[in-house]
C-alpha cells in the first residue's frame, strides 16, 4: 500500500496503482482521492457509500455481493467491471455516474432502477429486470454485442427508450408502447405487445415483436410504409384509416369499422 499517502483529515491520497480487494477498510467513512495516472481496485462493498475523486481511474468489482451498493459518490472515471457470472444477486444499487463494463462470459442482472440512464459496455449478458418500475426509463446507453434482455412482469405502458434491451413477457402480461418505442425491438414469451402511434412512426420496423399476441391499434390516419410482424392484429378504430403497401400487410389480420387501403 505504498502507493496511498494521507493528506489530513478523513481523506487519503493514491499516487499509484492500488488494489483494495484484499483490504479491511473498517467502519471510518474517509474519502480516497485517486492520482491521475493512477488506478484503484476495490469491491464494491468497500466503494459502498464512500467519496473517491480525483483525476485516475476506479475500478469497482464484484457487484452481486452487495446488491444495494451506493456508488454515487464515486466519480466519473468508475467502472464496475464483470468479468465473471454476477448474475446471482439483482444490483439495485445507485450507479451515479459510474460506467459498467460486462466482459465476454460475464453476466450481470441490474434492476431498470439502476440501469437506466447508466452507460453500459456490455459484451457478455446483462439482464433487467423490474422494468414497471421505470416506465420512463432510458436505457439506449447500453452498447456492445452482448446479449441484452429485459423482463416484463408486470403490464406497463413504457414511454422511455429500450435501447437495444430485448423483452420477455410473462404469460398474461401486456407491454404497451408506441411503434418509435418498438422500432428495431425484439420481443418474445408468452406475454402480450400493444403497439401505439402507428402513423407517428411511418417506417419503423416491428418484425422483431414475436410475442404470442402483438396488438396494433390504430386511431388516426396511418400511413405506413415499416414493416409488421407477422401474425399481429392490427385493428383501425372508426374514424382512423390505414394506408401500406399490399406486402407489408400480409400474414397480418386488420379488423375494426375504419378504413383500410392497401397500395
Amino acid at each position: 500500500l505504498s502507493g496511498l499517502q494521507h493528506t489530513g483529515g478523513t481523506s487519503i491520497a493514491l499516487t499509484e496503482d492500488t488494489d483494495l480487494t484484499g483490504v479491511d477498510l473498517g467502519d471510518v467513512p474517509f474519502s480516497l482521492r485517486v492520482a491521475d495516472g493512477a488506478t484503484l481496485t476495490l469491491s464494491a462493498a468497500q466503494a459502498d457509500g464512500r467519496t473517491i475523486t480525483g483525476e485516475g481511474s476506479v475500478v469497482v468489482t464484484n457487484p452481486a455481493a452487495s446488491p444495494n451498493a451506493d456508488l454515487s459518490g464515486l466519480g466519473a472515471s468508475s467502472t464496475v467491471t464483470v468479468t465473471d457470472d454476477q448474475s446471482g444477486a439483482l444490483f439495485r444499487g445507485d450507479l451515479g455516474s459510474v460506467s459498467v463494463s460486462i466482459a465476454s462470459g460475464g453476466a450481470l442482472a441490474l434492476a431498470a432502477s439502476s440501469a437506466s440512464g447508466v452507460a453500459i459496455a456490455n459484451a457478455g449478458t446483462l439482464s433487467v429486470s423490474e422494468l414497471a418500475g421505470m416506465p420512463a426509463g432510458d436505457f439506449s446507453g447500453i452498447s456492445g454485442e452482448g446479449t441484452a434482455t429485459a423482463a416484463v412482469a408486470r403490464n406497463l405502458t413504457f414511454t422511455g427508450d429500450l435501447g437495444p434491451l430485448a423483452l420477455n413477457g410473462a404469460s398474461g402480461v401486456t407491454f404497451t408502447a408506441s411503434a418509435a418505442a418498438l422500432d428495431g425491438i425484439d420481443a418474445s414469451g408468452a406475454g402480450a405487445v400493444a403497439v401505439t402511434g402507428l402513423g407517428a412512426s411511418p417506417s419503423a420496423d416491428l418484425s422483431g415483436l414475436a410475442s404470442d399476441l402483438v396488438a396494433i391499434a390504430v386511431s388516426s390516419t396511418a400511413i405506413f410504409a415499416g414493416t409488421l410482424p407477422a401474425g399481429a392484429v392490427v385493428t383501425v378504430a372508426d374514424g382512423a384509416s390505414l394506408t401500406a403497401p399490399a406486402a407489408k400487410l400480409a400474414g397480418v389480420l386488420v379488423t375494426g369499422q375504419g378504413e383500410v387501403t392497401a397500395t
